[in-house]
């Protein structure tokens, strides 16, 4: 998962967050609403996960060209590790 992070970090933090909770800078200035990744991720399969990833969803882009098959499964088993993250409450509300 340290490769899925870097490039989780590159091309998905901007709008999912650092933590995956929809909540990054460009998300809010867009005013959209990312899906928070780890809720998302236990109810979904590996499949549908790599499916969003390529294909996109609504606002999200498709990373099916910009991606590689190997990228792509990085960081399908990196968002499978955010449920284990803690976020402290002041990132949540936007102070740290």
């Amino acid at each position: 998962p340290q490769d899925g992070e870097r490039i989780y970090a590159k091309h998905c933090g901007s709008c999912h967050g650092e933590a995956g909770l929809g909540d990054g800078p460009t998300a809010r200035l867009a005013g959209l609403r990312p899906a928070n990744l780890p809720v998302a991720v236990r109810e979904k399969s590996r499949a549908e996960i790599l499916g969003a990833i390529s294909k996109g969803r609504q606002a999200m882009p498709a990373f099916g060209r910009i991606l590689t098959d190997a990228e792509r499964e990085a960081v399908c088993q990196y968002l499978r590790t955010l449920p284990e993250k803690k976020v402290s409450l002041d990132r949540l509300q936007g102070q740290g």
